[in-house]
């Protein structure tokens, strides 16, 4: 039986060792005799202070609760796997400046914020308490060209203020996503001795790269959907801008989109993103159903269907990480990173939170002292494809449910081998 020190220096019996560390799962390989190109995305909820009450985690022991327990356990884990990209939710704001950018400053990171729209009508003192979401990047390999923030309900007003579901259920959630356009430094080569042909190099390009927080209330999955739908509209809408920008076709611009998106993978959420379209008749739009306001959101001449331009394959699927949120009502994959698969290959995962750590210890729930949040990281690695080698993956197969479409062993055909890439 393990013992540490909590609050006021008593002893308390921990009585687990900690999980064992996370395995790496390849996909596939890049070829070493190649200057490719590739980075590790990280994608964590970090679980804010004013949520981890004692009665939302009543099997949580109160001092593993308190803040300044789980804070280090938080800044551990991130330095554990020093991702090139992270992505973060949940952040309080006086959190972000006083805690996660001086600590990730110091290991060679720079980053954005922004908080909840509900900030914007507060006191000073009052927004250091509102969460948000959070972006930091490697500064050695990564510029910030530009970043933008999607207020959910600013942008639901002023495509559809018309609508009364609008009004009434979208609106009132203050949900927001950010977004950075990063431009792709020398030191994404991990062998840079090589030479690059100047069609290949990737160097100078763009990678977008978005974070969001979507709303968590299992009867609002309607409100999920639309936020989900409001935020493929905006990326798809600063990818025209970048495209233009960039001189390259939006199609071909790398795009991440990382998050808590508080759905599974069965959900109208999941389908939506990683098919490009959605019937409107799905029994996850509720009263949407019927509502014109959908169209505003879609690019489909097909009134039946709402739908997206952006490619997106997600990263994990349930066969491959099981849980991303574990609780003791609650267990289930809510977080994901969905990346473009003609510019993004993913080459590996991290693989999933030991099942049997969970089951000889009986554990009812996170956070745990042994574990900071009630999620886990999720990440990635990613071979950037130069635009000269892109090529245009398959459609997503239309598959039913279950089983849920994913990548690992999902829905999706096998990608295209690309010449770079094993």
């Amino acid at each position: 039986m393990d013992a540490a020190t909590g609050g006021g220096g008593k002893q308390i019996d921990l009585n687990t060792h900690p999980p064992p560390e996370r395995n790496w799962v390849m996909i596939r390989h890049a070829d070493p005799e190649r200057p490719i190109a590739t980075f590790t995305v990280l994608c964590y909820n970090v679980l804010c202070d004013k949520y981890a009450t004692v009665n939302q985690y009543s099997y949580c022991p109160s001092w593993a609760l308190n803040w300044e327990y789980r804070k280090s356990l938080i800044i551990k884990e991130i330095r554990t796997y020093e991702a090139d990209v992270i992505t973060l939710q949940e952040v309080e704001t006086e959190q972000y400046r006083t805690l996660f950018l001086p600590e990730l400053k110091a290991l060679g990171y720079t980053g954005i914020f922004a908080a909840k729209t509900r900030a914007k009508t507060m006191s000073e003192e009052e927004k250091k308490y509102v969460d948000g979401c959070a972006i930091f990047w490697k500064v050695d390999k990564f510029d910030m060209d530009k970043q933008q923030v999607f207020e959910f309900s600013a942008v639901a007003m002023k495509k559809a203020s018309s609508s009364g579901n609008i009004l009434n259920r979208v609106m009132p959630r203050d949900n927001i996503a950010l977004c950075a356009v990063l431009k792709i430094k020398d030191a994404v080569y991990a062998n840079r001795r090589m030479t690059i042909p100047a069609n290949d190099n990737v160097v100078g390009n763009p990678l977008v790269v978005c974070t969001a927080h979507v709303h968590w209330d299992p009867e609002f999955c309607d409100v999920k959907l639309v936020q989900t739908m409001l935020l493929a509209n905006e990326v798809s809408r600063l990818l025209d801008e970048v495209s233009k920008s960039y001189k390259i076709t939006q199609q071909q611009v790398p795009v991440l989109i990382c998050g808590d998106l508080n759905s599974l993978p069965e959900s109208g959420v999941f389908e939506y993103l990683s098919k490009g379209q959605i019937s409107r008749s799905h029994a996850d739009f509720k009263s949407f159903r019927d509502d014109t306001c959908l169209e505003m959101f879609s690019n489909s001449t097909d009134k039946n269907v709402i739908s997206h331009p952006l490619r997106l394959d997600s990263a994990c699927d349930i066969t491959s990480i099981p849980f991303t949120n574990y609780t003791l009502d609650f267990k289930g994959m809510i977080d994901y990173i969905f990346a473009t698969p003609q510019s993004l290959a993913r080459l590996g995962i991290l693989g999933p939170f030991d099942p049997q750590w969970v089951q000889s210890n009986k554990i009812l729930g996170f956070p745990h002292p042994h574990v900071a949040s009630d999620h886990i990281p999720i990440m990635a690695q990613y071979a950037i494809i130069p635009t000269t080698h892109q090529r245009q993956p398959p459609p997503p197969q239309q598959t039913g449910h279950p089983p849920p479409v994913g990548v690992i062993g999902g829905g999706y055909p096998a990608p295209p081998q690309h010449s770079f890439l094993r």
